[in-house]
């Protein structure tokens, strides 16, 4: 699992840099140079996101949990989302430092809550060699709460003026998508209640 995760760190850390320097390429001002690299390094975490709970979604977390491989793959693909997210989270820093907008107020707040949650996440799993109730519970948790502030994010520019600003068709796209994949996620959970989950007392 070790080595797995030093190959997802290396795969991501060459990808984000190839994104800062696309960036780059774009504008000489710094400011808005970090600030395309935050929008574009979201932009991949929301592909690992929407590619991981798609297949959450298909095959049902209770299910998946039961197989040691794709447990794992799971695990992988959270630490994939979570570490991308990290970096982006350093770019949207040096962004604000940079064009001097404020960082941590009451309206971040909710996102802030949010990424401490992603950053938890490969912690909290990879102890969890059983699907408990609270820890089905959490994951959904957070799922809800990524889906909330991406699908916000989104709304949220749309229709502003902003440097080098993607299409109206991409964000409302992207909200359909994010709205899409919170619902068929939904009603695999209501398809899944029937099935009991183990009762494990050291992973509770």
């Amino acid at each position: 699992m070790v080595r797995q995760w030093w190959i997802i760190v290396l795969i991501i850390l060459v990808l984000e840099a190839a994104i800062y320097g696309l960036s780059g390429l774009a504008t000489d001002d710094w400011g808005i140079q970090f600030q395309l690299a935050a929008r574009y390094s979201a932009r991949v975490s929301l592909l690992i996101f929407i590619a991981l709970f798609a297949w959450v979604a298909r095959e049902g977390l209770k299910s998946l949990f039961q197989s040691e491989q794709k447990r794992s793959i799971i695990n992988a693909g959270v630490f994939a989302f979570a570490f991308n997210h990290l970096l982006h989270l350093l770019f949207l820093i040096i962004t604000h430092y940079l064009l001097g907008w404020e960082l941590f107020t009451l309206k971040t707040s909710g996102g802030i809550l949010v990424y401490i949650l992603v950053l938890l996440a490969p912690w909290y799993l990879q102890k969890k060699t059983h699907l408990t109730s609270a820890s089905y519970r959490w994951i959904y948790g957070s799922f809800s709460g990524a889906c909330l502030v991406f699908f916000v994010s989104y709304l949220g520019r749309w229709n502003k003026e902003l440097p080098f600003i993607s299409s109206k068709a991409y964000f409302i796209g992207s909200m359909i998508v994010i709205a899409g994949l919170f619902l068929v996620n939904m009603f695999r959970i209501w398809q899944e209640r029937s099935v009991k989950l183990e009762v494990n007392a050291k992973n509770e």
